[in-house]
């Protein structure tokens, strides 16, 4: 599922498809350009703020605002499909 795309962001931003079974193994891939494509696991998603998004990828702070609101998004979407597992 992508949340954002190059086409009308400076993010391109999806919950990579991956073998993990859990929760805290998905993957949200945000990508500020191609030399700065991280993927991060769920686990480490819940944990960061706007200023590590500034810090990790040398992005301004309305750049990092948009990405925490993918983020945000990522992290309902497993919620949601984890809560409708048990």
């Amino acid at each position: 599922m992508s949340y954002s795309r190059w086409s009308n962001s400076i993010w391109y931003s999806f919950w990579a498809a991956n073998d993990a079974q859990t929760k805290d193994e998905q993957l949200l891939s945000l990508w500020y350009s191609m030399d700065k494509t991280i993927d991060w696991t769920y686990s480490e998603i819940t944990h960061i703020t706007e200023s590590d998004i500034q810090r990790r990828y040398d992005c301004d702070i309305e750049e990092s605002q948009e990405a925490m609101t993918y983020i945000n998004r990522f992290i309902k979407d497993v919620d949601r499909k984890f809560e409708s597992i048990k």
